[in-house]
């Protein structure tokens, strides 16, 4: 065989090899993207921080949390981290950063990219829970963690077995009771609705009724004039996923 038959098929096996590498470099990145655009928002630690890899380890919350939660561990990673949400029934079970600009839509609380986010509030809210309505936005994502698992909120068994939401702050712990979850269309309701006032509270209210689909609301929970809310939000499943889904919940005992 010649020299150069001999080169040509060495050149011929080294384009054949960078070939597949590229094929196999193409198909990870489509891998990674149809992961990351499945779902996403606008939108742990139980009682013990556990961070691997600079990733917050995520397990399951099926037990009434304790009555208390120390946070200065997670505030010496980030110091915007204010509260932590805890949904019994579900693995919603993590840290609340106070985010200005939706920075956090898509890192961890050390700073990190990653498509994940964090919880998060707008500074449209306060940081105290003290607002008539505070929203906390969170990715619905194929993987079933951040709000994910607030779409089991869609089954009205698991709704009427599993109403109440766990917040810690310092200081001070809520307990929320669920009594409304629904789509909703993608408005920004913080633009929409100011909630100064108890009337406006009530137009968000009645709106909600009249625009919600796939609705499951416990009409035995009234809104007083002095209530206040949490609304959680994420994206809708199905085909609409521009739309909001949404969990409602009242303050009813704070620690």
């Amino acid at each position: 065989m010649s020299e150069k038959w001999k080169h040509f098929n060495e050149r011929k096996k080294q384009y054949s090899i960078l070939a597949v590498m590229g094929i196999i470099v193409i198909l990870s990145v489509l891998l990674v993207f149809l992961i990351y655009s499945d779902k996403k928002v606008v939108e742990p630690v139980s009682n013990t921080v556990k961070i691997t890899n600079n990733t917050t380890t995520v397990p399951t919350s099926t037990e009434e949390p304790t009555t208390t939660m120390d946070l200065s561990e997670l505030k010496e990673i980030n110091s915007e981290v204010f509260a932590y949400i805890n949904i019994p029934g579900t693995n919603i079970d993590y840290p609340i950063i106070y985010d200005e600009n939706e920075y956090y839509l898509n890192r961890t609380i050390e700073g990190e990219y990653d498509y994940h986010g964090t919880l998060f509030v707008q500074h449209y809210n306060t940081n105290t829970f003290e607002d008539r309505n505070t929203i906390i936005y969170g990715h619905n994502l194929i993987d079933n963690t951040m709000f994910s698992q607030l779409h089991k909120y869609e089954d009205e068994q698991f709704f009427n077995e599993h109403q109440k939401i766990h917040i810690y702050m310092e200081g001070k712990n809520l307990t929320y009771q669920i009594f409304a979850a629904f789509q909703f269309t993608d408005v920004h309701i913080m633009y929409q609705y100011k909630f100064e006032n108890n009337e406006q509270m009530q137009d968000f209210l009645l709106d909600a009724k009249d625009m919600g689909t796939q609705m499951i609301w416990d009409e035995s929970v009234k809104i007083k004039e002095d209530d206040c809310i949490i609304t959680l939000s994420t994206c809708a499943n199905g085909n609409q996923p521009k739309n909001r889904w949404l969990v409602l919940a009242v303050l009813n005992r704070e620690v």
